[in-house]
């Protein structure tokens, strides 16, 4: 009588490879007749695990294919966006330099070509509009370095507990001059008793001087700008609101994004990157910004910051390009 053997293939997992096959004998040298029952549903036991260890690996393969398949996508999508953020930004640094460029130019040619046939008035408010174009074209530099600088969050460490409402008090006086000659009224209340908040005076007074000059510039003559700085639960409250021609909708979901500038706003009359410094700085100190405006209305910023000591990774003031 015919001998039979019952033989099986062990597969086994390595980690990252296909499975390695090992034949193994699980019964041999009986008659076939005589293979105790107790082995039929062992063997068949065996082949099931076998089968299902086998569909598990497959699965597991595909699985991490597909994750593979997703990061890159993402990696690709991530590439293409950035590459479309500085081709943008090339285009807006571009356009904003040459405007004023090309102003500054045809008014130093005709101060030149036509000097003697330009009376001293004339002469006086040609090289003028010269001089306020070359002030924007400083402007607009002085802003992107101080944005790149404000990207490098590990540059250095300067913060010390400080009177947020104090600091309101000297940007508001140093800002009193540009409100009368616009004849617009700004108010700002004192608020004693105010905890002490841990930041960077420097960045602190650049984020108001940048927040008071927009609300300036938003507002018509006859205006009202108001400051208020106020205490809540664990922050300070820091709000700048004006009487100004408001933000379109469409507009507030991309105001704080680089050289975004709305249609109808006087406050984005600049190159577009005051606010984006604005919202580096609060964050930098762990802070939020949300704006409310109504077109026809006006405009409110309100600024929260945490009054618990945290570290803070902020720039040193001393790299910053700090304008007046």
């Amino acid at each position: 009588m015919a001998l039979a053997a019952l033989t099986v293939a062990l597969p086994v997992l390595v980690s990252g490879s296909a499975p390695a096959v090992i034949p193994g004998t699980v019964y041999s040298g009986q008659p076939l007749g005589t293979i105790p029952d107790r082995w039929i549903p062992e063997a068949l036991g065996a082949f099931v695990l076998l089968g299902a260890l086998g569909w598990h690996w497959r699965v597991r393969q595909e699985a991490r294919r597909h994750r593979l398949v997703c990061l890159a996508g993402q990696h690709a999508l991530q590439l293409e966006r950035s590459a479309e953020e500085r081709r943008a930004l090339i285009e807006n640094v571009a356009h904003d330099l040459r405007t004023p460029l090309a102003s500054l130019r045809g008014h130093l040619e005709t101060a030149i070509l036509k000097e003697q046939a330009l009376s001293a008035d004339d002469r006086r408010r040609y090289l003028g509009i010269a001089l306020r174009q070359s002030d924007c074209l400083m402007r607009l530099v002085d802003e992107l370095f101080d944005l790149v600088r404000l990207e490098e969050a590990n540059i250095g460490n300067s913060r010390e507990p400080l009177q947020l409402g104090e600091l309101v008090q000297d940007v508001v006086q140093k800002f009193g001059l540009m409100a009368r000659d616009r004849q617009i009224a700004v108010s700002a209340p004192p608020a004693p008793g105010l905890p002490l908040l841990t930041g960077d005076i420097n960045l602190l007074e650049r984020l108001i001087d940048n927040m008071l000059e927009n609300a300036l510039r938003a507002t018509p003559p006859g205006g009202l700008v108001t400051v208020t700085v106020a205490a809540e639960a664990r922050c300070v409250r820091l709000e700048i609101s004006d009487t100004g021609h408001g933000i379109h909708g469409n507009d507030i979901v991309r105001i704080f994004e680089r050289f975004q500038r709305g249609d109808d706003d006087q406050r984005s009359a600049g190159a577009g990157l005051g606010l984006a410094i604005v919202k580096r700085i609060v964050d930098l100190h762990d802070g939020e910004i949300a704006v409310r405006s109504e077109v026809g209305i006006g405009t409110c910023f309100s600024i929260r910051f945490p009054i618990q000591d945290r570290d803070m990774k902020l720039p040193n003031p001393n790299l910053l390009a700090h304008s007046a």
